[in-house]
C-alpha cells in the first residue's frame, strides 16, 4: 500500500528554504542597519551582479570580464535621467534596467559568436 500524503514535493523545498534564507538576510540587513538603507541597496546591487555572473559561468559555461559593463549602462542611464529632472524611483528603475537590458543584447549579439579567447577579449570591449 503506497502512502500518499499532504506533503509537497521534497524538490521544492531547497528553492524554500533559499527563499526564506534570502528574505531572513533581508530582514536582519534592515534591523542591523536600520539607517543606512543605501548600504543596503549596493548590497543588493552586488548580490545580483554575483548571481547573474554565476548563470553565466557556472550555468551556460560562458567567461566574460565584462559583466560590470551591463550594470554601468543601466547605472548611467538611471543617472542621466535623475540629472534632467526624472525624480520617480521606479521610472527610473525601469530607464536603469532597460539601458542595462538593450547593452547585453547588443553586445551579446557579437560576443556569442566567437568561441574561447575571443569571447573572453570580446567581453572585456
Amino acid at each position: 500500500m503506497a502512502w500518499h500524503g499532504a506533503l509537497p514535493n521534497i524538490r521544492a523545498w531547497p528553492d524554500a528554504a533559499g527563499i526564506g534564507s534570502i528574505a531572513l538576510t533581508i530582514l536582519a540587513g534592515y534591523l542591523v542597519f536600520p539607517d543606512d538603507l543605501a548600504l543596503l541597496a549596493r548590497i543588493l546591487a552586488t548580490s545580483l551582479l554575483v548571481v547573474s555572473l554565476d548563470l553565466l559561468v557556472g550555468f551556460c559555461g560562458i567567461i566574460t570580464l565584462g559583466q560590470a559593463a551591463l550594470f554601468g549602462a543601466g547605472a548611467y542611464a538611471a543617472g542621466i535621467a535623475a540629472v534632467r529632472g526624472l525624480s520617480e524611483p521606479f521610472s527610473l528603475l525601469a530607464i536603469g534596467a532597460a539601458a542595462g537590458g538593450l547593452t547585453g543584447l547588443v553586445s551579446g549579439a557579437i560576443i556569442l559568436r566567437a568561441r574561447g579567447l575571443a569571447q573572453l577579449v570580446l567581453s572585456i570591449a
